[in-house]
């Protein structure tokens, strides 16, 4: 467990930018991720952002942040933030950020660009998409107005969205929350920890989170099912537990022998799978 954890925090090149953990509910791997940030807050100091869907992380010594969460209000970053996260509209992906940045520039409120957004483009499914998220972001969000992009960050902490009641309202937060992350440019270095609890299998937004955090920041995330190969190929997989078609999918040699709480396989994109233990508090 030690080498690893050292190597991919020191941003060993030879292994992937960022972390997928995955097993079913119970496995351990949220106790996991607690392990892998206390080391980070012992030594390296990375900067961490978790955005926390079932209050988990509440007793590390992070700053907490609850709705409305603080976000820098510069008109192109939430536009670009808002378009990332609203889905698969990529050929209108310029004409809809134009008009979500006029719509914000003719608005101090989040509420009002919606519906300017709508006036603009009234028979867009994707600016309709993003006018509904921009009404969504308006009760979870709260909007500080900045002069100068060299000052725009989203703060370090845990991020409460078990503090929104509906789950797809706190998926939509979620996302938005993350991509604005990745895109805003002080934000380089940023551990961000995402919980795919989401009921849709929406790995399209992985692919776009991956693109736009590049190996500037570090993705951890967790998840019930098996990525996709494409996904995969940025990350180090951790393996909870897996049966046979998981070891199909993966066509890697891993024993079908049971997984001891915090026990994982290392499944390397080089070379065979390896069994780490990581001692839960």
């Amino acid at each position: 467990m030690a080498v690893f954890v050292e190597e991919w925090l020191k941003l060993n090149t030879s292994l992937a930018p960022h972390l997928a953990l995955v097993g079913r509910s119970g496995t351990g791997k949220t106790g996991v991720v607690h392990v892998l940030l206390s080391r980070v807050l012992r030594k390296y100091f990375h900067p961490i952002i978790v955005l926390d869907w079932e209050e988990e992380y509440t007793d590390m010594p992070l700053p907490i942040h609850a709705p409305p969460f603080p976000v820098p209000f510069l008109h192109h970053l939430l536009s670009n933030a808002l378009i990332a996260t609203v889905g698969r509209f990529s050929e209108l992906d310029h004409a809809i950020a134009g008009w979500l940045t006029r719509a914000l520039n003719q608005n101090t409120s989040l509420i009002g660009a919606a519906t300017e957004l709508r006036k603009l483009a009234p028979y867009s499914l994707a600016a309709l998409t993003a006018s509904s998220l921009l009404e969504l972001a308006w009760r979870y969000i709260e909007p500080e107005v900045l002069y100068n992009e060299e000052e725009a960050v989203l703060e370090d902490g845990v991020y409460l969205l078990s503090k929104i009641p509906s789950i797809h309202e706190r998926e939509a937060v979620q996302k938005f929350l993350a991509m604005l992350a990745v895109l805003l440019p002080r934000m380089l270095g940023r551990i961000i920890v995402i919980e795919k609890k989401w009921l849709n299998d929406d790995w399209f937004f992985f692919r776009r989170l991956f693109n736009y955090a590049g190996s500037r920041n570090r993705i951890v995330f967790t998840s019930d099912t098996l990525p996709p190969p494409d996904i995969l190929s940025n990350c180090e997989l951790l393996l909870f537990d897996c049966d046979r078609e998981v070891r199909r999918a993966l066509k890697a040699p891993i024993p079908d022998t049971p997984l001891k709480p915090g026990e994982c396989w290392w499944v390397r994109r080089t070379g065979s799978p390896r069994k780490l233990r990581f001692e839960l508090r």
